[in-house]
């Protein structure tokens, strides 16, 4: 069966009606299948001049919903791999975050997030929003690759209608 755009557009409006319980279900579900200790998913914007925006996280007393970021907290290797390419961001080890996420590694050390990912949603050819999961050293090892892109194809209620890009 395939939808069409405007039908997906109509579920998105459907979907912020009851908006903070899916998104804590759909980051339990991701928690559970990924055993990730911190998870946030981040809607992009290009239109805005901060265009990353948090609308969940795991841990709302460190990172809130509504926060709002530049491109500059990320390096350029991180930039095009994910703005650009559309490719998931991996980090399989603290140094692989130091240099990636400059101004956020430390504070993910801190909670015990060694390894991570970064993983675009792409819907009609465009980035609307990131899903980002961490864990400790040797979690990352741990998860299927197709499942996360499985799981990620689940969050494009979350993002659809609020991007600008289309």
């Amino acid at each position: 069966m395939s939808l069409s755009y405007e039908v997906l557009l109509q579920l998105a409006s459907t979907w912020r009606v009851h908006e903070r319980e899916a998104l804590d279900r759909l980051g339990e579900l991701f928690r559970v299948e990924t055993g990730c200790r911190l998870l946030t998913m981040t809607a992009v914007d290009m239109a805005r001049p901060q265009p990353l925006v948090r609308i969940w996280t795991s841990l709302p007393e460190m990172y809130r919903t509504g926060e709002t970021k530049s491109f500059g907290n990320n390096s350029d290797e991180w930039y095009k791999q994910v703005m650009i390419h559309y490719l998931p961001a991996v980090f399989a080890g603290p140094e692989d975050l130091a240099r990636m996420l400059p101004n956020d590694y430390k504070a993910l050390a801190a909670l015990g997030c060694n390894s991570g990912v970064n993983v675009p949603v792409v819907v009609r050819g465009a980035l609307v929003g990131l899903v980002n999961l961490f864990g400790d050293a040797d979690w990352l090892g741990s998860v299927s690759q197709e499942r996360l892109q499985a799981l990620t194809v689940l969050t494009h209620g979350a993002f659809l209608g609020r991007s600008t890009q289309r």
